[in-house]
């Protein structure tokens, strides 16, 4: 009613909210692949944030800004949130993941799914998203899936399993890791013990040099032998996609 009431008010016409799909659960809102004005932001934030029941949110590819993204943000119930999803949404600047962080460092939010998949927010954005994410202790999910990260964004997702076992699940594809990069990522998993779904496809593990030169091969032979070590070593993966990483033979 609060959301309805806010559309009266502002003279819009409502939006579906995604409450009753035939195949959804009742608890999750998912308002995707259209575009929010600022009334349609002002009225979906009145409504969730007196919400007792939604604990998923879906808002893929609906043109968000960062000020929009911010406004919703703030909005959410903390204690009840589990899953959000702002991915596809590369309009998003970084005043909002200053904000994310400090919404995922509050011991109040009990979030545990996050995507944020095809933001295209790159390492300068990613670090402190990644740093409030080291002592985490919630959270279990994480897509950070096409999002221009290098090496040195693959670094801070090292520095967060380093030292948290509590996320399970990692999706990393579509980015722009290269066989340094990845080489650290499966020195760090060789020691990590929560970690049991990785994805890091379409990248370039197995260095960016995609020719038969002597420096090329060695790159692959390095980043296969890193990777090796990690399947030995680690006990807890029990999904790797690593294909299109230039690991050929």
């Amino acid at each position: 009613m609060k959301t309805l009431n806010k559309c009266v008010e502002r003279d819009v016409l409502p939006r579906g909210l995604g409450f009753v799909h035939r195949n959804n659960k009742v608890n999750e809102v998912s308002l995707q692949s259209f575009y929010m004005r600022d009334t349609y932001v002002d009225a979906f934030s009145q409504g969730i944030n007196v919400s007792q029941y939604v604990d998923s949110v879906f808002l893929r590819r609906n043109h968000l800004s960062t000020n929009r993204a911010v406004k919703i943000l703030d909005s959410v119930p903390r204690r009840t949130l589990l899953h959000l999803d702002l991915g596809l949404n590369p309009s998003i600047g970084s005043h909002f993941y200053e904000v994310l962080a400090e919404f995922l460092e509050d011991p109040g939010t009990y979030l545990q799914r996050l995507n944020l998949e095809g933001n295209k927010m790159g390492d300068t954005n990613f670090q402190p998203v990644a740093r409030a994410l080291e002592y985490n202790a919630r959270m279990k999910y994480i897509n950070f899936s096409q999002n221009e990260l290098t090496d040195l964004g693959l670094k801070h997702i090292c520095s967060v399993l380093e030292v948290n076992n509590t996320i399970n699940v990692v999706f990393l594809h579509w980015n722009r890791f290269l066989s340094k990069g990845g080489q650290l990522l499966a020195n760090t998993l060789r020691n990590n013990t929560g970690v049991q779904v990785l994805d890091v496809s379409f990248n370039a593990l197995g260095g960016g040099l995609i020719n038969h030169s002597e420096q090329a091969k060695k790159q692959t032979v390095q980043a296969a032998t890193a990777w090796q070590n990690c399947f030995i070593d680690n006990k807890t993966l029990i999904h790797v996609d690593m294909q299109h990483n230039n690991l050929t033979k």
